[in-house]
């Protein structure tokens, strides 16, 4: 085999060495996502939903808006009938951390995406 073609079958093999450790850290990042949605999902209670919804003033139809969600959807959250789906909790936990209800999430942290719930007081 020549060099030239020797060389090639080196760089390939060091590419996808290169590419089988993005996998696995991406996939680890992954994973740190999903236990982190999984912490505020789980921190999103029916009483802090109660919380925010009082604090705020708003109706289950104003909340429901706010998070694009039906207004019977906030019913089930509120009385534990049903969990709100992950970008929902993510949103909601951040209304929450707004007013002081739960600890605010670290800087750099998954949360830092936009979602609905960063509307604030729009209708």
């Amino acid at each position: 085999m020549s060099k030239t073609m020797e060389r090639y079958r080196h760089r390939i093999k060091e590419a996808c060495a290169k590419a089988k450790r993005m996998r696995l850290r991406l996939a680890e990042l992954e994973a740190e996502n999903t236990r982190r949605l999984d912490q505020e999902r789980e921190q999103v209670t029916p009483d802090l939903v109660r919380a925010l919804r009082a604090h705020h003033g708003w109706t289950l139809i104003e909340m429901g808006r706010r998070l694009h969600v039906l207004p019977d959807t906030v019913g089930r959250w509120e009385h534990g009938k049903a969990k709100p789906h992950p970008a929902t909790a993510r949103a909601l936990y951040r209304m929450m951390a707004g007013v002081g209800l739960v600890p605010s999430p670290p800087k750099g942290a998954a949360h830092e995406q936009s979602n609905p719930g960063d509307a604030g007081d729009a209708p």
